[in-house]
């Protein structure tokens, strides 16, 4: 410590930083109060080793020590006047440093993965993408949280300095949160805060449930199929009171909480009581995947913004992928017409190349996907022509002789995922039984595999759009593209490729919601900066589950096919499911789960005949809304696609981009509609989207819905299968791979 403010935290052999700044040093009093802000830099120290400060009628006391795990930090406020006290809001900086600015430096860097607030507690934890993790605890209620983020633009960066705590806010929270701003003459609130090591997200529960003296649950799974139960573990001292289903003993500290399946739909709360703790989760009966294909369709037409970024026009994959799978002919040829005319607003189809910011080489690389799902449902090889030829313009343009792709110099190949569009391109050339589309297929095969061998030798230091960080999008995406090249290339071929997807995996696991008690957002990963652009909020809050949630989808489903593991498909499928719960019970689709409980800031509403403005707004945990529905471009003219063109020649008006959530039904329709899943896990046979018997030594497989046309089986041992179709059964034996409705059988990526 220097004058009370740590310098550095010592664990073992780990050592973590605080910041230095005055703003962002701690831990150090920050108060609000009659609409002003006040730090309490300067404290007295005290014989006892405490700190104090006196805020008018209010003393401010802080006291830090070391213990064999951790810090523990002792805070309180004494109301010395005879009046009642109002804090607009009484805040702890913490002080830990949480920016990860610089490769590698970055690897020891904790991240503020997983923060929250019960009515009678606080719990959390902290990690890197070198696994270290830090749980952090208070017996006492905490108001609310926030992250400090940087600013880059007036509107947010992408750096998160470190994390405030809310100890009394005024400010409107979540229901969840305890709701008190007020201290009465003579009363003295104390908050003692813990910040411990842990090796792992389930020891960091443990060690939190254990301080708080609350249950914590520990849910394997928060996203359930139709007519599922759901269980969860419990960790906790004495046995929990619940709000509904049974309580049981597990083992010691440990129970088990178990609820009967419902045919309801939809969210679901539970609460646990102990100890006078209360906590609470939040579980998922879904839909059949249909259903969230079809309200993603729902929105596209006449919501597609053509101009400067592809996420104004993301929502085509859901429309192309619907009119595949979910076939409605005139529809779908409106909506195929309505693509094909905004189209050359941003490309110049005869010359194959694009108009409008043309070095945005993730718009050109979308593109391809685009036309090849186009081409899918249409089987017009026009489509496959314009997808092959910017495929030829992106490669002589952009490409680097080391393989990867650039923008103006800068690493690209990971902003959104060009290797992978070329990929997808490959798997459609190839089913185009002629040498002249054989040949353009290994044309693109060797790029693709020359930016993948890129991300394979240099790890996670990469590029990415806008400031350097370690990124959650960089990552994801480039596990996505190693993964899917492992997956085209020969067995023999795999391993070098698999070990550097899984390893990026691990390292990317600190971006991710893996703690996270609620079906919003469980197991999506962690972005901060995109409001702004999409939603035109001009504020940095978590995003999650958002649009971009989906990259890390893609590749963990490639790891569970490369790798058996059945954590991939069980992480695919809860992350997938938390994306899809974007889609109310109404079939509306919200653009985002906004994770931060207490956002002061504005929402983009109508204000005038197809015009918006900003309305000051303090909301958080919740779904917002999409803007694409009513904010309009005018017909026929490219836009800028957020506030604030740069570029004369454009109108922002209508700019948006939040039409980047269809990713998220880009990646259903990859890994999840067509598809029943039949999986052992610790000795028991599981079925995802597929309901199972076994009857005379035979496993009886009944797809949840008549699009499913194949099977994905990973058991111990060879076992006959037979698979109900919706329009035939057909008899396998196997132990591995995917069942066919025609009756054939292959590994790898599935033959679709």
């Amino acid at each position: 410590e220097k004058d009370g403010i740590i310098t550095f935290l010592d664990i073992g052999k780990k050592r973590y930083s605080f910041r230095q700044e005055p703003e962002y040093a701690g831990p150090v009093f920050h108060v609000g109060y009659a609409g002003k802000e006040y730090t309490a830099s300067r404290m007295n120290k005290k014989e006892n080793g405490e700190r104090e400060a006196l805020f008018w009628g209010a003393r401010l006391t802080l006291r830090t020590y070391c213990n064999n795990d951790g810090l523990q930090i002792v805070a309180s406020v004494k109301n010395e006047s005879s009046q009642v006290f109002h804090f607009d809001r009484l805040s702890l900086m913490l002080g830990l440093d949480t920016c990860m600015d610089h490769f590698p430096a970055w690897d020891h860097v904790l991240f503020p993965t997983l923060l929250r607030c019960e009515k009678t507690h606080f719990w959390g934890y902290f990690c890197s993408p070198d696994q270290a993790f830090l749980a952090i605890a208070c017996p006492e209620p905490i108001a609310s949280w926030a992250l400090e983020y940087n600013q880059l633009f007036p509107d947010g960066g992408h750096l998160i300095k470190t994390v405030r705590l809310d100890l009394l806010s005024a400010q409107k929270q979540p229901s969840r949160h305890p709701q008190q701003a007020d201290l009465l003459p003579n009363q003295e609130m104390v908050w003692h805060i813990r910040l411990m090591d842990a090796y792992s997200v389930e020891d960091a529960l443990i060690k939190c449930a254990d301080v708080c003296q609350a249950p914590v649950f520990a849910p394997e799974k928060l996203i359930l199929q139709p007519d599922e139960p759901f269980e969860t573990l419990v960790f906790s001292k004495e046995k929990p009171e619940v709000s509904n289903g049974r309580i049981e003993y597990s083992h010691k500290g440990v129970w088990r909480l178990k609820m009967p399946a419902t045919n309801q739909t939809g969210l679901f709360s539970l609460s646990a009581i102990a100890s006078n703790h209360a906590s609470e989760l939040i579980y998922a009966c879904r839909h059949p995947w249909s259903f969230y294909l079809e309200a993603a369709r729902n929105t596209v037409p006449g919501t597609q913004k053509t101009g400067t970024h592809c996420e104004s026009w993301y929502g085509f994959f859901s429309a192309f992928l619907a009119a595949r799978f979910l076939p409605e002919k005139d529809r779908d040829q409106e909506i195929l017409n309505e693509f094909r005319n905004m189209l050359p607003l941003a490309f110049d189809i005869d010359k194959r190349e694009p108009i409008i910011l043309p070095d945005r080489i993730q718009n050109t690389g979308i593109l391809l996907s685009l036309c090849e799902d186009a081409w899918r449902f249409s089987h017009d090889v026009f489509w496959l022509n314009i997808a092959g030829d910017f495929a030829d313009y992106l490669i002589r343009n952009h490409q680097r002789t080391d393989g990867s792709f650039e923008r103006k110099g800068v690493h690209y190949t990971c902003v959104i995922y060009i290797a992978k569009s070329l990929m997808e391109l490959v798997l459609a050339e190839r089913q185009v039984n002629e040498p002249y589309w054989q040949q353009r297929a290994e044309k693109h095969l060797r790029a693709a595999k020359a930016a993948v061998d890129d991300l394979v030798r240099r790890g996670e230091n990469l590029g990415t759009e806008g400031e350097q960080t370690f990124e959650d999008g960089m990552i994801s995406c480039a596990i996505t593209q190693i993964a899917m090249m492992a997956l085209l290339l020969p067995p023999n071929e795999r391993k070098e490729y698999i070990e550097a997807a899984e390893r990026m995996l691990r390292k990317h696991r600190c971006l991710e919601r893996l703690g996270s008690v609620d079906a919003r957002c469980r197991n999506t990963t962690i972005r901060f900066w995109e409001a702004q652009y999409d939603v035109l909020i001009p504020a940095n809050f978590i995003t999650s589950a958002h649009g971009w949630s989906a990259w890390k989808i893609y590749g963990v489903w490639y790891l569970y096919l490369l790798t058996g593991n059945t954590a991939y498909l069980l992480d695919t499928m809860e992350t997938l499911g938390s994306c899809m719960n974007l889609v109310d019970e109404d079939q509306t689709l919200r653009w985002a789960f906004a994770v931060d409980p207490c956002i002061d800031s504005a929402l983009w509403k109508p204000f005038g005949e197809g015009n918006g403005h900003l309305e000051r707004a303090v909301f958080g945990e919740t779904y917002i809304d999409m803007i694409s529905d009513w904010y309009h471009a005018p017909m026929g003219q490219p836009v800028w696609a957020y506030r604030g063109s740069r570029l004369e020649a454009l109108s922002d008006r209508g700019g948006c981009c939040d039409n980047d959530v269809h990713e998220c039904f880009k990646a259903l329709a990859e890994v999840a509609l067509p598809y029943a899943y039949l999986y052992e896990n610790d000795g028991e046979i599981g079925a995802v989207n597929a309901s199972i018997k076994e009857e005379n030594g035979v496993i009886l497989v009944w797809p949840n819905e008549d699009v499913v046309c194949a099977v994905h089986v990973n058991i111990k041992k060879s076992r006959k299968i037979s698979v109900i179709f919706a329009k035939c059964i057909r008899k396998f034996e196997a132990s591995y791979g995917w069942l066919y409705a025609d009756g054939h059988q292959s590994e790898g990526l599935p033959e679709l």
